[in-house]
């Protein structure tokens, strides 16, 4: 192989061997290793409550994403993606402002006088749409802000692609920026069945019996469950993934006849995982960084290769990628960083970053997480616990009292990144009058159907 440089470029002169007729061929061609050119759309992929770990991709077995895996080996992943928070609102909050949740959310909406992505690109130039499945992303809570479209009625996977993808057809003639989210993965398990019978007994549980408070009551009322009762749980949850991947990929089919994958960075990511009794609770209510914070993150920018890393990082990296791939420059404020070297050159991340995360739940639990070890700290008691993610990646084996020195490290990191989120909070609160969070019958009736109203 012989490198050499041109103005468009590094080139490279490949040879190409080729057997014919009994003669061996050589082929020669240059290949130029231009930068990826800049896109001109952004689409932001949310499936909420899709764990790491139940992906093909990050290594699991039941053919819960074929489509998706597919998309990811054109993207570039990081597999070590930490939520900043266990809950919807929390979570894409820190999404949607590169903030910690502490730092944005009041009353359990989006703090007024926040800047979130989308008003960041529409000033920016960019055309602004949502398709988005109701419930805690329902416009009440302030997350429509910078969107001259957003359509917030709750909808299977698949009704939400249509709806996207109507979007995209009226808005393809100039630069856009589209946030896609589905609560498919989410309980209740019902209405899966073509889906159920690849991962389990369809016939176990009727539909009508898998409805968010019967696992409601899995979670608050300690209700027992047998080993093949778990099991179905499981295939039930894998099948609203499988049915998430059907709807995506039709998605990317319908972005490729259109030519638009070529001109499109799509981020893809989830806002949190979901537990079935690993630390014998269920649901996404604990905050262990596995199964619950752990979420894929990947960035396909047309023009770069497929890349995997290992290394933390955080959701609230999204936008300061996003603003350098689109050439836009960083904020101030931003808590998140830029991962376009990773992206477009494949440099290697900081090996040594600190994640952050807080309970979105109200039960007071904060903790940081490095490339080994796991701090979680009750806010209330004080009361810390120290996990080593290597040897113990379920988080079962408290060593604080083995590791003081590692836990007083991660303690100052915890307690400075949570100090500045409060002070960032306040001084936002300061400059603002935060209008009271009012919901009617709809969507009440939207998050009693998801399990957070009892």
């Amino acid at each position: 192989m012989l490198a050499g440089s041109s103005a468009s470029g590094r080139t490279r002169l490949v040879l190409t061997l080729l057997a014919a007729g009994g003669f061996v061929l050589f082929l020669a061609s240059r290949v130029t290793d231009a930068p990826p050119a800049t896109p001109t759309n952004l689409i932001l992929i949310s499936l909420d409550t899709l764990r790491a770990d139940h992906i093909g991709a990050w290594g699991y077995g039941p053919p819960t994403t074929p489509r998706l895996d597919e998309f990811f080996s054109e993207a570039t992943v990081f597999r070590r993606a930490v939520a900043q928070a266990n809950a919807t609102i929390a979570s894409h909050a820190s999404l949607f402002t590169s903030q910690y949740p502490i730092s944005v959310v009041f009353g359990k909406k989006l703090l007024e006088g926040t800047r979130t992505l989308a008003q960041q690109l529409r000033n920016a130039g960019f055309q602004t749409g949502a398709e988005v499945d109701g419930g805690n992303l329902s416009r009440e809570f302030g997350f429509d802000r910078g969107f001259e479209s957003y359509q917030d009625s709750r909808g299977s996977a698949r009704d939400l692609v249509d709806r996207a993808e109507r979007w995209v057809e009226a808005h393809a003639d100039a630069p856009f920026f589209l946030f896609l989210h589905t609560y498919e993965p989410h309980t209740p398990y019902n209405d899966r069945r073509e889906h159920v019978e690849i991962f389990g007994d369809a016939a176990r549980f009727p539909d009508e019996k898998l409805g968010a408070s019967f696992f409601a009551d899995l979670e608050e009322k300690g209700v027992r469950v047998s080993d093949e009762d778990l099991q179905e749980f499981i295939a039930r949850y894998d099948a609203g993934i499988r049915r998430t991947d059907d709807a995506i990929g039709g998605f990317l089919d319908f972005l490729d006849q259109r030519g638009l994958l070529e001109t499109t960075l799509i981020v893809l990511t989830s806002d949190h995982g979901e537990e079935f009794l690993e630390h014998d609770r269920f649901g996404h209510f604990q905050i262990f960084l596995d199964p619950n914070l752990r979420v894929p993150l990947a960035f396909r920018l047309p023009g770069s290769p497929g890349r995997v890393f290992e290394e933390t990082v955080e959701l609230t990296d999204i936008i300061p990628t996003v603003r350098q791939v689109f050439g836009l420059p960083l904020l101030a404020g931003f808590v998140g960083r830029d991962l376009s070297p990773q992206i477009l050159s494949g440099a290697r991340p900081d090996p040594s970053r600190v994640a952050y995360s807080q309970s979105g739940y109200g039960r007071g639990f904060h903790t940081v997480i490095d490339g080994r070890y796991q701090l979680l700290v009750k806010r209330d008691t004080g009361r810390a616990e120290l996990f080593d993610l290597e040897n113990d990646p379920q988080a079962h084996v408290n060593i604080a009292s083995e590791s003081p020195g590692k836990v007083a490290e991660l303690r100052a990191v915890l307690d400075s990144r949570l100090s500045a989120a409060q002070a960032a909070g306040r001084a936002r609160r300061e400059r603002v009058h935060q209008k009271p969070l009012e919901l009617d019958e709809r969507l009440k009736q939207e998050l009693k159907a998801l399990g957070y109203i009892q």
